[in-house]
């Protein structure tokens, strides 16, 4: 027991050191998988994601933690490093959003949305990817709106690039449904300069960059007929 406290204020130190280091925008880089389960009822129940984040922030949040005699770091390491990442993310809602179509265009709407117990680390080629589920508290009847599964970080600290067909249906999902990945629109260079000198303590977007958020966001269309 005192072996993993010291574990986990060892990664939280490293991780919360990452964040004040790495504030500009972006400064973690995603690539994200994405599988959608939807039941036969043609509800939406659970995100399943698979993020693996770019080799400086697993080098940066590898630091100091034990690792095999192939240099890659253990289970007992891995386990709760991946509840650190779980936790730290709950203020920004997951970085998983639904939305609503309304007069042509799509609106955030509320969702009660959890992770559950089953995520994890895995570590391969450098990288760390984080395996998690995102469960709706109560399924989400597709059948009654035209809704859409955005996945961006509103603050633009983390880019998220959803890989071209990553984004599936589970083998369980209803047959009569199906998922379609929006690409973002690629940024503007001098907006790029822009959101790179941002300095280190700009927790929230400037007002200038207030509808930027729609050119950053992986958006993912969700159909039943």
């Amino acid at each position: 027991m005192q072996n993993t406290l010291k574990i986990n204020v060892v990664i939280l130190a490293v991780f919360l050191q990452f964040i004040g280091w790495a504030q500009a925008h972006p400064h973690v880089l995603i690539d994200a998988k994405m599988q959608v389960h939807i039941n036969v009822q043609q509800q939406l129940t659970h995100i399943s994601h698979s993020w693996t984040f770019d080799e400086s922030f697993s080098t940066f949040a590898l630091q100091g933690l034990a690792r095999n005699k192939e240099g890659n770091p253990t289970i007992e390491v891995l386990k709760p490093l991946a509840k650190v990442n779980i936790i730290s993310m709950k203020e920004y809602g997951y970085f998983t959003f639904l939305a609503t179509k309304k007069a042509d265009k799509y609106e955030d709407m509320p969702a009660e949305m959890a992770p559950d117990e089953k995520y994890f680390l895995t570590y391969n080629n450098k990288k760390l990817t984080l395996h998690f589920n995102m469960v709706l508290k109560t399924p989400l009847n597709l059948k009654q709106g035209d809704y859409a599964l955005d996945v961006y970080d509103p603050e633009y600290f983390v880019a998220f690039t959803l890989l071209k067909n990553e984004v599936k249906l589970s083998d369980t999902s209803s047959k009569s449904c199906s998922v379609f990945a929006m690409e973002p629109k690629p940024l503007d260079k001098k907006l790029v300069d822009k959101l790179a000198q941002l300095p280190a303590d700009i927790r929230e977007l400037p007002s200038e960059f207030s509808d930027l958020s729609e050119q950053f966001t992986n958006r993912i269309l969700l159909k039943c007929s």
